[in-house]
């Protein structure tokens, strides 16, 4: 009897560890692991599936990005463009002409000169969505033209200043009085150009003029404009693009009092509307001598 109870013992000693591997293989076999057996190579690989049911963090989604928003295509050049270009201002009539423009849902460009008690207005057209550009800051021809460095000297004495009103700088320009000017050398002129053209600086001049400097009168105005847009997008090869001189100065009431007018009739011939920097003609009278 006492036989029997050993080989009880043994064989239930034996037994044990064998039910506990049966257990622990079943118990293992239905947990994800990291490991598993290639049937083919009999050799343990990496699954990128049991990685994640372990719980290891996976890479995190990325976050949806919307795309940059395309830059707002040029106004059709197969259809004629107006550029309204006022300069000498601000004046007392800046704040009415920026109504007007509002009014009828377009964009101009003031090319602006130093007019300290004028500084408000330099951001005011700037936060309006127009255009504002550089025309000098003394408007004095013979202290400009003197020479290029009084002409950088000025150049620059506006650059700064609007920079500072507005915390952008600018760097288009207008000739007081145009390239075609007769008060600048041409020697000058050159070397102007060739420092300009160094600093990537762009020049504008107008191929349509309202004359409205010398006419007071409205329909005048009027007519000059809109007729000179008309003539000049027909007669001028390969050029869509009216640039319109206008002034706004205190004398500038008869180019106020004329500008919704412009703008209706100009939009009854197809103009559209845009500023300067869209420009594919600069309408520029003179240029480097080559």
């Amino acid at each position: 009897m006492r036989i029997v109870k050993i080989i009880l013992i043994s064989i239930f000693a034996l037994c044990v560890p064998f039910v506990v591997f049966l257990i622990y293989d079943a118990v293992y076999a239905s947990q994800p692991s990291p490991f598993r057996e290639d049937p083919v190579t009999d050799v343990f690989v990496w699954s990128r599936q049991d990685s994640v049911a372990l719980g290891e963090p996976d890479e995190p989604e990325k976050p949806d990005i919307p795309e940059e928003p395309p830059e707002p295509p040029l106004p059709d050049r197969s259809v004629p463009v107006a550029f309204l270009t006022f300069d000498d201002g601000p004046s007392k009539y800046t704040e009415r002409i920026l109504e007007i423009l509002e009014e009828h849902e377009v964009k101009a460009t003031f090319f602006v000169i130093d007019k300290p008690m004028y500084d408000d207005l330099y951001k005011t057209i700037y936060d309006s969505g127009n255009e504002i550009a550089l025309h000098s800051a003394s408007h004095e021809y013979k202290q400009i033209y003197g020479s290029e460095e009084a002409f950088f000297e000025d150049y620059y004495s506006l650059q700064n200043k609007i920079y500072d009103l507005i915390g952008v700088r600018l760097w288009t320009y207008r000739f007081p009085g145009g390239t075609s000017n007769t008060i600048v050398s041409r020697t000058v002129l050159n070397d102007i150009f060739v420092k300009l053209r160094a600093k990537n600086i762009k020049y504008i001049d107008w191929n349509v003029s309202s004359n409205d400097c010398n006419v007071r009168d409205s329909n005048k105005i009027i007519n000059n404009v809109v007729k000179g847009a008309k003539e000049t997008v027909k007669i001028e090869k390969n050029n869509n693009e009216a640039m319109i001189l206008l002034h706004d100065t205190n004398l500038s009431l008869p180019s106020v009092n004329a500008l919704s007018e412009i703008i209706t009739q100009l939009k009854e011939e197809g103009f559209v509307f845009d500023t300067v920097s869209n420009a594919t003609n600069l309408s520029q009278h003179r240029k480097l001598a080559e």
